[in-house]
């Protein structure tokens, strides 16, 4: 749920906390898809990995 969501659900924020809200939601955004990003390269690099290992250790059975 986005930080603008909570705005619509919840009418007891007082307008000081909106505007809060309104000028904290891009910010947030912006770093919840740039951990996302994060996320997902770490995952690429951990497969990566992964594939590596594996055909290492079946050029090293061969050996």
């Amino acid at each position: 749920m986005n930080l603008k969501t909570i705005l619509e659900f919840n009418q007891n924020i007082d307008e000081e906390d909106r505007d809060l809200i309104m000028r904290l939601s891009p910010i947030y955004e912006q770093k919840l898809a740039e951990s996302k990003q994060e996320g997902i390269q770490e995952g690429i690099q951990a497969e990566r990995r992964d594939v590596i290992e594996k055909i290492y250790c079946k050029f090293a059975l061969v050996l």
